[in-house]
């Protein structure tokens, strides 16, 4: 009797795990193609030109004034998610305004699909009524103190939370999970991990259904690879609001004054979140 229990009870634990197996809601490798994307604005698909790469999504491509957005096609509502993306970010400007800008973002907003936000400082992503968004801002005057903006110095992680009842001005006092905002949880990335004129780095950002939003940093090339799965934010909400509606998922970028390619070679959507990859 014992025997038949310890079965059945393996049967059900087993039935369990899969059930609650994450579904890959969109998994694109941008070298074949933009299948389940819609590119907006100054995003495109070309070849960038460096070795071994034929094709990327180019969010932005060193000019100056640029807004590149893609969307997915598929629109969902769900309680937690893995935003997976791997993104190289390369800067070869010269002159006055030799300082890489502006940035990049992956986020989630109830959207259409041909939707832009505004361009610089705002990433293609605000103005728009609400969003959810892992950052990373490449301008070198992003508050955490003035870096080599030469070298990509000073770049930062940061998350946004921005709805009808949030000041989503860049300029204002910044955000708290409490009260939504921008660049909540900013922080450096670690000792060493040069995001700027470096290899491509994978960035997965996990939404847990407690709220609790993690992003996980993995070097993709000989010159980043000993980083691995580098957990280099977390930020506690207080509920689960920042993420509920029905929205898309999408890759934000922009420059103004000073510029950057913003190069994507895939990116991936799993539901609920998973491990980091």
């Amino acid at each position: 009797m014992l025997l038949r229990r310890t079965g059945l009870s393996l049967i059900l634990a087993a039935a369990a795990v899969t059930a609650a197996r994450a579904e890959t809601l969109v998994n694109t490798d941008f070298s074949k193609g933009s299948a389940g994307w819609v590119i907006n604005a100054d995003a495109r698909l070309l070849d960038p030109g460096t070795s071994g790469i034929t094709q990327v999504l180019a969010l932005t491509t060193n000019e100056y004034g640029q807004t590149g957005v893609a969307w997915t096609e598929i629109r969902r509502r769900v309680p937690s998610f893995s935003f997976t993306a791997d993104i190289r970010v390369r800067h070869t400007a010269e002159g006055f305004n030799a300082c890489p800008a502006d940035g990049v973002a992956l986020a989630f907003a109830p959207v259409e699909t041909d939707a832009v936000g505004s361009g610089g400082g705002g990433l293609g992503l605000f103005g728009l009524e609400q969003f959810t968004a892992f950052e990373i801002n490449t301008y070198h005057g992003q508050g955490l103190g003035e870096g080599d903006c030469m070298d990509g110095g000073n770049v930062t992680f940061a998350i946004d939370m921005v709805n009808p009842n949030t000041d989503a001005s860049r300029g204002g006092e910044r955000g708290t999970p409490e009260t939504g905002g921008a660049k909540i949880g900013q922080v450096l990335p670690p000792d060493g991990m040069r995001i700027v004129n470096d290899d491509f780095y994978r960035y997965q950002w996990n939404v847990a259904a407690d709220g609790t939003m993690s992003v996980y940093v993995t070097g993709l090339g000989d010159r980043n690879k000993q980083f691995q799965k580098v957990k280099v934010l977390e930020v506690k909400f207080p509920d689960t609001k920042a993420i509920d509606f029905e929205g898309r998922w999408g890759l934000t970028a922009a420059t103004g004054g000073s510029v950057q390619h913003t190069d994507v070679l895939a990116a991936r959507i799993d539901v609920p979140m998973i491990d980091p990859l």
